[in-house]
């Protein structure tokens, strides 16, 4: 069993975390280490063998892609979350795409040693079940969004999604730029651009190169919200 502090609570906030310990010391048996740099494509569309990651820094985002090569988010993971267990079990290529969008840690486990496990104690199984009825529900609500929600909503909900505190003050910023913000709620940059200047003008957001800030987040919230 890991004694990493940051491996310890990712482990605690997984649906991994009820197993005992011993048994969590089997799951992670030989398990490595990925770092990735931001932006960086883990996982393709086109990529079929069988992976499963345990995220332990960072954020990253499963995506999918048109033919005419527009893309749609529809999950972030964050610390905690396991990547790859769809793969585990289905019968072919898991359609989406994965991409860090920061820095990133995750801890690579063994896929027979996960699948031995899943098949031989019913523990892992449930916590295995519990994790994928968790992403079918996550799925269908991402789907909901991308038929129902306005593109002024989308947006608003994927910048209150992956904003974080700055280092130096707790001003929530996206670390993200106007383009990547259109594909990943799937428009073009002439529609972000429009919204964003929307909301600069409500004294909302502030843009900088590469960079959102979320001026009055609960503001935001309660726009989201008043539109839903």
């Amino acid at each position: 069993m890991s004694t990493d502090p940051e491996v310890i609570s990712s482990l605690a906030r997984s649906r991994l975390s009820g197993l005992p310990r011993e048994v969590l010391g089997r799951v992670i048996a030989r398990s490595t280490d990925l770092h990735v740099r931001a932006g960086r494509v883990l996982v393709r569309t086109d990529r079929t063998e069988v992976f499963c990651y345990l995220l332990v820094s960072g954020l990253l985002r499963s995506y999918l892609t048109s033919p005419a090569g527009r893309q749609v988010t529809i999950r972030y993971s964050r610390p905690g979350s396991l990547l790859g267990i769809t793969t585990l079990f289905a019968s072919g290529a898991v359609p989406a795409n994965l991409q860090a969008v920061t820095d990133a840690r995750m801890l690579c486990l063994q896929p027979a040693t996960l699948q031995s496990l899943a098949r031989t104690d019913v523990r892992v199984g449930h916590a295995f079940l519990v994790e994928l009825s968790d992403r079918t529900v996550t799925y269908m609500n991402a789907v909901g969004d991308a038929v129902f929600s306005s593109l002024h909503d989308r947006v608003l909900s994927h910048l209150l999604d992956i904003a974080t505190p700055g280092q130096q003050s707790s001003e929530l910023s996206a670390r993200i730029s106007q383009q990547d913000l259109a594909d990943q709620v799937g428009t073009v940059r002439e529609v972000v651009v429009r919204i964003l200047r929307e909301l600069r003008s409500a004294g909302l957001v502030r843009t900088e190169r590469d960079r959102i800030v979320l001026l009055d987040a609960a503001r935001l919230h309660t726009r989201l919200n008043g539109r839903s």
